[in-house]
């Protein structure tokens, strides 16, 4: 069993994974054979569309946690709930000693982070990294990831981007959900350690103001008369998905629980060695998220033209995670994490 410091250090590994909106919805508990990962009390109310997303960040976490725990001399089990996903196990880390295995990904933790940028340019990657990468997110069992870069399928995913991306700014229950996580109160040039920092968004400095001013309904709702959310889903996900050099998806076989936690692993290989070869990488979960049958908040007529355009690209299984992959100036600001001991409770036997 690691000492304690070693555990905190696995822990903190899984801190740094992506979380929806900057926020996990996590626990961590240090026991005699393992670490064991719980749901908050925030989780077990969550929303559909946010237990998913959160269930993807558990994936992330846990894929973070075992390299980690292999670079301290550690191997990692991972159990995972039996019985559905309830807050009080999502997971646990079985942990027993064995021979130390840097990584690239391990080694890239710490570096791994979102870039909003809004222009992605070249070069592309190369084809033995394109292989690698497919290598990364075939070695989770039921994944699958989806290079969109031909003309007709980038065509197809452009669009399907575009229609979530405008309709989070025309659909009121969307655009309260999209900024509740907008932390306004740090401004524009510091970090957060939960919650988005306005910074991170990389809007354009004329257009603050403005962005500001859409997260009240009452201005939304008059503007979305003349049009604006349209725009804006062409400027927040057309036109960066259409410079990026790659536009990938991610999906799963499985069920929707347990493949979003495979789709979370995947999606987390993927993007640590994005980030060892040099590239920037952005997520977009909108498109393959309002698709989904029991999202509630979605209008039927939106839910059903994103249903049918992934059933399209992807017929045999089910999109959970598009990302675009290129090169970019680093961002203005990065979010940051909640300190390991803000997340961690008391120890437990196991």
């Amino acid at each position: 069993m690691p000492n304690r410091a070693q555990s905190e250090s696995i822990i903190e590994a899984g801190v740094l994974a992506p979380s929806a909106d900057n926020r996990h919805l996590l626990r961590f508990q240090i026991g005699e054979s393992g670490i064991l990962v719980r749901g908050d009390a925030e989780f077990e109310r969550a929303p559909f569309h946010r237990r998913v997303l959160a269930l993807i960040s558990l994936g992330a976490v846990v894929e973070n946690m075992t390299l980690r725990a292999a670079s301290l001399g550690f191997h990692a089990e991972v159990i995972g709930a039996d019985h559905g996903f309830s807050g009080s196990q999502l997971a646990e880390l079985r942990l027993s000693p064995a021979p130390a295995r840097a990584s690239a990904l391990e080694a890239a933790i710490p570096m791994r982070h979102t870039n909003r940028r809004a222009v992605y340019r070249g070069p592309e990657l190369s084809g033995e990294q394109q292989r690698q990468m497919t290598e990364d997110a075939g070695a989770v069992a039921g994944v699958r990831m989806l290079w969109l870069d031909a003309p007709e399928l980038r065509r197809e995913a452009l669009r399907l981007v575009t229609i979530a991306e405008t309709e989070r700014f025309r659909s009121q229950p969307l655009h309260a959900d999209l900024f509740s996580s907008v932390r306004f109160d740090v401004g524009w040039r510091s970090t957060a350690l939960e919650g988005l920092p306005p910074g991170a968004l990389e809007i354009e400095a004329p257009m603050r103001p403005l962005f500001k001013t859409l997260r009240h309904w009452s201005v939304m709702r008059v503007l979305a008369v003349l049009g604006v959310p349209g725009a804006i889903g062409l400027r927040g996900a057309y036109g960066p998905c259409w410079t990026a050099p790659h536009l990938c998806a991610l999906a799963t076989s499985l069920d929707l629980e347990r493949g979003a936690v495979a789709v979370g692993r995947a999606l987390e290989r993927i993007w640590l060695r994005a980030t060892s070869f040099g590239f920037a990488f952005q997520p977009f979960a909108g498109s393959t998220l309002l698709a989904l049958e029991d999202y509630r908040d979605v209008r039927e007529g939106v839910r059903r033209r994103l249903a049918s355009g992934w059933a399209r690209l992807c017929p045999d299984a089910l999109p959970l995670m598009v990302f675009r992959i290129g090169h970019a100036r680093v961002p203005s600001v990065r979010s940051g994490r909640p300190a390991v001991g803000d997340l961690l409770d008391g120890a437990h036997s196991s």
